[in-house]
């Protein structure tokens, strides 16, 4: 942390914010960042601005765009609601109604299938509300990769598979789905793992890291439809929900507990589901992404004034390039959740120094935030707490720079801990 200088230790709050204004100006003139598209955006919880650049121009904001689905989850479904998974089982047919559970995990749908007493031969149909699959406008090259597993109401471990080396052999967990591995050259020094999910094949090359651990992760195709297979045997969707009383109840997590995962892990395939939740409220979604980006627009546009001058959304997580906000705008964000009745749940439900994405970063400093990464992005926002106190709110994103990712996240803690000495000095 900074020590104070004492030769600035009686200035006015006028004379500290001057200070801070020169010291922000040169850092970011500093090299790493020429040429790049910069924002920030520094205010006090009055919403006096302190200092700012560029703050009304769109950026790729990366994961801060998470905190937009997060709010709109929050405002329409209440930190306490619980998603529920609906089963019926009705002579030999099993139907599974959900609305979306983005924490359902294997265990639960094993526990359902036990007290059910299911052989798991029976045929499995899948009501849910919604299918939103695949972003569009994501990167063709991630679809393999756990961080876009595609979006269902009704998945598991958040549409996800694991490869692991378990006693030096390579294993889908926690099953394969119909996957298989492939592995070649296995003496070969250099270890390679390729998965096409559409070929259902895990393509491994050359000597696994280590016998034991985590290798990769990988998204699984048609999430639903594996998680049915816990049950019995996928065989179709159905066009209406069943009627009458569930034969079994699956009650989910409260709203607050999957927020803060989301938020504090930078989980992308949660954030997508909030989004989902949110906009069906348990009625289906016939063009999820569509109507789901449709709702949540309007929702803003109601209750905070924002348009598409002020941010443009165009999926929950951020990994779509299409999406673009301005710092002010997150900024803005922030500050309307001071003034919300649960206005220190939100806070407590971003990340922080020591944990999540910030395990390493600003250990010293009370910062509660949101970062975001992808290539040649970088962003974090969120709530900068003085020594005296008073709380900053802050954003800032970084486009098109030519350093790497470190350097950039090395300038942003340069750029807080220069708020957190200069606005903290005499304090």
């Amino acid at each position: 942390m900074f020590l104070p200088n004492p030769i600035l230790a009686h200035q006015t709050m006028a004379d500290r914010v001057n200070t801070l204004r020169h010291d922000l100006t040169a850092i970011y003139h500093l090299r790493p960042w020429s040429g790049a598209e910069l924002g920030c955006v520094f205010e006090d919880s009055d919403g006096n601005i302190l200092f700012s650049k560029h703050a009304r121009t769109r950026l790729v904001p990366a994961s801060n765009n998470k905190l937009f689905a997060a709010t709109y989850a929050l405002a329409v479904l209440g930190p306490n609601y619980r998603p529920k998974t609906l089963i019926w089982k009705s002579g030999k047919e099993v139907v599974i109604e959900s609305t979306g559970d983005p924490l359902l995990s294997p265990q639960q749908l094993d526990l359902a299938a036990k007290q059910l007493h299911l052989n798991h031969k029976e045929p499995v149909k899948i009501w849910e509300a919604y299918r939103g699959g695949w972003n569009g406008d994501w990167e063709l090259g991630d679809l393999p990769y756990y961080y876009t597993a595609q979006v269902d109401a009704l998945t598991l471990d958040r549409g996800a598979i694991e490869l692991d080396a378990v006693h030096g052999k390579p294993r889908l967990m926690p099953h394969s789905y119909g996957n298989r591995i492939v592995w070649t050259e296995r003496h070969n020094p250099t270890f390679v793992d390729t998965y096409d999910p559409w070929k259902h094949t895990v393509e491994l090359t050359g000597q696994l890291p280590n016998p034991n651990g985590r290798l990769d992760r990988y998204a699984l195709p048609d999430p639903d439809q594996v998680a049915a297979s816990r049950l019995g045997i996928f065989s179709g969707y159905a066009t209406t929900p069943p009627q009458g009383q569930p034969s079994y109840v699956i009650t989910g997590q409260r709203l607050e507990k999957t927020m803060r995962t989301c938020l504090q892990i930078s989980d992308n395939n949660i954030a997508e589901n909030l989004l989902m939740l949110a906009a069906s409220q348990g009625q289906r979604l016939t063009d999820p992404y569509d109507q789901a980006l449709q709702k949540e627009r309007a929702w803003y546009k109601s209750n905070l004034g924002f348009d598409g001058y002020d941010v443009i959304l165009d999926d929950g997580s951020g990994l779509s390039r299409e999406n673009s906000v301005q710092p002010m705008t997150i900024a803005n964000l922030l500050l309307w959740h001071l003034q919300q009745p649960n206005a220190e749940l939100w806070r407590s439900l971003l990340d922080h120094p020591g944990g999540g994405t910030m395990t390493h970063r600003l250990l010293k400093y009370k910062i509660q935030c949101k970062t975001g990464s992808m290539t040649r992005v970088s962003a974090i926002s969120g709530y900068l707490t003085l020594r005296n106190g008073q709380t900053i709110i802050f954003s800032l994103i970084e486009n098109n720079y030519n350093c790497s990712g470190q350097t950039t996240k090395q300038l942003e803690d340069k750029i807080l801990e220069t708020v957190e000495r200069d606005l903290s000095v005499g304090t």
